[in-house]
């Protein structure tokens, strides 16, 4: 099907990396002379630094990093464009627009090397370093093709070098889910096998090892028992999750694994001594950084500053220090429409909000009026992200006071900013290029939820909720939640329910993994749009200055040094709610619960599959079932 990459294109490709690698030589004029050093890309599989330099090419187009994107589910938001994407609003719910293409460039190249390894010779690479190479591409074909099924369901699967002159062999049709799910699960346990339990420091640390290969096998299972591939809930499946997952979890454990002590230090943290990550990817400066401009606020960037706002969703998904729920509509919840009548009640949550959060929060999110890890404010200022309303009645910025001299016009959709990525120490100039915190793909706190889940749903042979709580307990402690009264403690004896740990999870996922790229799977996995729906809107809170309170119009004055902790100071402050902050009655949640699997884009199903209709999903007009 896929002419994936022609042979030429693999020539060019070894041509690179023996440039990059030995670099020209000069060769001897005999006609007559094999001349070693010339571009031939069999010499790669001679060279022990040119098949490292495959692998790392594997790698660097494989690993996941951070994703500053926003729109696609109830976590951020950006504050310029037309904030809900399209699909969420229910617009071009059709092939033409979602359709997903094929990419199987990587798989490819994995493909090629697995075909290339067994033929090396020992005196290249040793049997043991051999096996750890191959071990390592079967777990990136797996990576590539589950992100493939996870998408569209069953596709073609290719695993050997496609031969570009029989263009016939090129066209694959698709293969059943469950033939997909059998061969990556082979992979993977084949990786297993091969794999160290985990790599020792020094330059192989960071590499796929046994622990990162099953960990993905029980995420992968767990998705395949939740409700988007499980339709009638097969307990079978959830064993199966359930074993893969305390596989996974013991052998972390046993290998050095387990939550970090310091939840804000996870991301900051390199080498061996950061126990969280099992796979990760390891950004630095000046190789491998990224720029942080999306992430900050008004003058804090090189522009295109405060394209990542945390809705009210993400906000309020954080219980308190002592493990009661900020949620709406939870019993201990934030009432919004409370907070517009009664001044007491309001103050009373924004001091919740300032100073009595889970600390995961304050790791999370940074607060108007407290401090901001940015060199750009001078010594001892705090950052004011707070709004106030000036003498004609119209919101403005406090900050663009604070570091441009003169109020902006209300423009943007929050106060409150991202924290994970922003690396402490950058300044207005470097935070278009010294981001460095470690992307942790794989956290053991989700192996640790993975198993939590999976005893909830389970839910028989002494696995259960509460299991789950238990094991929940341990995630809360270690973020520093009060420990409390109760059989579990940290506020978590008010889930005595399969059901209510259920919807524990869904929020304690979004609080835990909060800017970490998980939220939109977590609620297409479990089917749950219907979250989205209920919002209707893109909401927020917003920390305000009370009009009894002069309008700012030059950095004089406030006082920045001020800290909103502070009891005083806050009392000149008051929480606001804004139920659809864009101002665009466009921007309503409107997501189809008919439509779970993404078709196959027109252009690749007319192409690849001659227009096939039993080459298209089932969903969206062809015959193919991604359930089978």
């Amino acid at each position: 099907m896929y002419k994936l990459l022609k042979f030429r294109s693999k020539i060019a490709f070894m041509v690179y990396f023996m440039i990059l690698c030995l670099g020209f030589t000069a060769c001897k004029p005999e006609l007559d002379f094999q001349n070693v050093n010339g571009l031939n890309p069999d010499n790669v599989w001679n060279d022990k630094n040119m098949i490292n330099a495959y692998l790392n090419d594997i790698y660097a187009n494989s690993m996941p990093g951070w994703n500053f994107g926003s729109d696609n589910s109830d976590e951020s938001m950006s504050s310029n464009g037309p904030a809900l994407s399209a699909f969420c609003k229910g617009i071009n719910i059709n092939v033409s627009g979602v359709g997903v293409g094929f990419s199987y460039g990587n798989i490819d190249k994995i493909n090629f090397m697995l075909d290339k390894l067994p033929t090396v010779s020992s005196t290249v690479l040793t049997p043991t370093a051999n096996d750890q190479m191959q071990g390592q591409g079967l777990f990136w074909r797996a990576w590539h093709y589950w992100n493939l099924v996870k998408t569209v369901g069953g596709v073609p699967l290719i695993r050997k070098p496609q031969n570009a002159a029989d263009v016939n062999s090129l066209f694959v049709k698709r293969s059943a889910t469950s033939k997909c799910m059998d061969s990556i699960l082979a992979d993977l346990d084949k990786a297993i096998s091969i794999l160290p339990r985990r790599w020792s420091s020094g330059p192989d640390y960071g590499r796929i090892d046994k622990c990162a290969a099953l960990a993905f096998k029980g995420r992968i299972l767990m998705w395949y028992a939740s409700p988007l591939f499980n339709t009638t809930n097969d307990p079978a499946r959830w064993q199966k999750a359930y074993d893969a997952c305390k596989a996974a979890y013991d052998t972390c454990v046993v290998a050095g694994y387990g939550l970090f002590p310091t939840y804000n230090q996870i991301w900051q943290t390199k080498g061996t001594g950061n126990t969280e990550a099992i796979m990760y990817n390891n950004y630095y400066y000046p190789d491998h950084a990224y720029s942080m401009n999306t992430l900050m606020g008004p003058g804090m960037s090189q522009g295109n500053a405060c394209q990542c706002m945390p809705t009210v969703w993400q906000l309020l998904s954080f219980p308190r220090k002592d493990g009661t729920s900020m949620e709406m509509g939870t019993a201990t919840g934030v009432d919004t429409a409370r907070l517009r009548t009664d001044a007491t009640y309001n103050a009373t949550v924004l001091t919740d909000i300032v100073k009595n959060m889970d600390p995961r929060f304050y790791a999370s999110v940074s607060v108007p009026g407290m401090p901001y890890p940015s060199l750009t404010l001078p010594g001892g200022q705090n950052f004011w992200t707070a709004f106030g309303y000036n003498s004609s009645g119209k919101l403005y910025e406090m900050a663009s006071v604070q570091t441009a001299g003169s109020p902006g016009a209300y423009s943007i959709y929050g106060c409150f900013y991202p924290l994970k990525a922003v690396t402490p120490g950058t300044d207005q100039v470097t935070s278009q290029q010294k981001g460095g915190n470690n992307f942790i793909e794989i956290r053991f706190a989700e192996v640790l939820m993975n198993l939590a889940e999976c005893a909830n749903e389970l839910n028989s042979g002494g696995h259960n909720y509460q299991e789950a709580l238990t094991l929940l307990a341990a995630l809360r402690q270690r973020g520093g939640i009060t420990k409390g009264g109760g059989t579990y403690g940290y506020g978590l004896d008010v889930y005595s329910t399969q059901a209510s740990v259920r919807n524990l999870m869904m929020s304690e996922r979004l609080a835990e993994f909060c800017q970490e790229s998980k939220r939109w799977d977590n609620l297409r996995r479990l089917k749950r749009f219907d979250i989205l729906n209920a919002k209707q809107n893109l909401s927020n809170l917003f920390v305000v200055h009370n009009t009894s309170n002069a309008p700012l119009t030059k950095k004089t004055d406030f006082d920045w040094t001020q800290n909103i902790q502070t009891d005083a100071v806050r009392a000149n402050f008051h929480l606001e709610f804004k139920k659809e902050v864009t101002n665009n009655p466009v921007n309503v949640y409107n997501l189809p619960n008919a439509n779970w699997f993404y078709p196959i884009a027109l252009n690749d199903w007319q192409k690849n599959f001659a227009s096939d209709p039993a080459q298209q999903n089932n969903e969206w007009g062809g015959t193919f079932d991604p359930l089978k």
